[in-house]
């Protein structure tokens, strides 16, 4: 497994829209799942605790979705190998006491699964119990 730590990727605040100066970031990352196409891809939206929970649940969803929708636009990435997720303010890196904590929580990580070893674990694990 891959995870990729999107750092240069700034939502304005309490938005979901993509910036423009991160259209090359995100075009990289979509030329790396394209290299390899036999991964499971989960888009995870994080936010600081700033906010009710409620809010930065949507929030950090609506933000997932849109990289998700970035990556699948073109066809280059197949729809169905990519998952978005929100996890609002559940899990982050490090404190929401500091201004630049906060901003280190407000991120997107994607995660790249091999899907082909998951697949022959469970046939070796198959074969073995016959």
């Amino acid at each position: 497994d891959v995870l990729i730590r999107l750092k240069g990727m700034e939502f304005p605040p309490s938005r979901a829209e993509i910036p423009s100066k991160s259209l090359g970031l995100l075009e990289s990352v979509k030329k790396t799942i394209v290299e390899l196409p036999e991964s499971a891809v989960v888009v995870e939206g994080h936010t600081d605790s700033s906010g009710g929970k409620k809010l930065n649940e949507k929030l950090s969803q609506a933000r997932a979705d849109s990289i998700k929708e970035f990556l699948v636009q073109d066809k280059a990435v197949k729809e169905d190998q990519v998952v978005a997720k929100g996890f609002g303010f559940d899990q982050p890196i490090t404190s929401n006491k500091t201004a630049q904590g906060r901003a280190q929580n407000r991120r997107v990580d994607i995660l790249l699964k091999d899907v082909t070893s998951e697949i022959k674990d469970q046939s070796e694990g198959d074969s073995q119990t016959h």
